[in-house]
């Protein structure tokens, strides 16, 4: 899962397709969803506003169906152009503390919809048995109809899922903390382009 050098395309491709045929399984699948937070799991949720209005909203959803959430300059998504639908996987790859690390997720589910005044498109992906940490991330759009406002947010459930993770357990909370942050500045940028 640690390597010292980055791993080559090829070898990412192997990755993603060997993870392919692995069922998602754990208390915390589709717990972003449903709200039920699972026991011990770390549950950390951010939000930001992008604006308002429809041209706001209609940037916003299509940054996050390009993966423009990622664009963050510290980690690679492999690949932003793979669509944001059920079953399709990503790979992020890290590089921490001289390390690199490849991380499998895969899209859950998708949902956009109007409910209650509030269009809302998001998705969630979950981690494979490839990844450092254990846990499901949910990214999501959302304009309300009184104020026109559209907000981003992202709602993430984590537990390490390599001791060297728990080792420098402070260090990747850390880490999350500001991909989470770099990511709702992706997301302003992206929606004010």
């Amino acid at each position: 899962m640690f390597a010292t050098h980055r791993p080559t395309r090829a070898a990412i491709a192997a990755i993603l397709e060997a993870q392919a045929a692995n069922p998602m399984v754990g208390s915390w699948v589709g717990c972003t969803r449903s709200g039920v937070r699972p026991r011990g799991f770390n549950w950390d949720a951010r939000s930001v506003v992008l604006g308002e209005g429809d041209a706001v909203f209609q940037r916003a959803c299509a940054a996050l169906l390009r993966w423009a959430h990622f664009d963050v300059g510290f980690v690679e998504l492999c690949w932003p152009d793979t669509p944001v639908t059920p079953g399709a996987q990503v790979a992020v790859v890290a590089h921490t503390l001289g390390l690199y690390s490849v991380n499998v997720a895969r899209v859950m589910d998708v949902a956009d919809r109007r409910p209650g005044g509030v269009a809302h498109l998001a998705y969630a992906y979950g981690t494979t048995a490839h990844h450092v940490e254990r846990g499901e991330e949910r990214f999501c759009v959302e304009q309300h109809a009184t104020t026109g406002v559209v907000t981003y947010s992202i709602v993430a459930v984590s537990l390490p899922n390599h001791p060297l993770v728990w080792l420098g357990y402070p260090y990747a909370r850390a880490a999350q903390a500001r991909f989470a942050h770099a990511s709702l500045r992706a997301m302003q940028r992206a929606a004010a382009a």
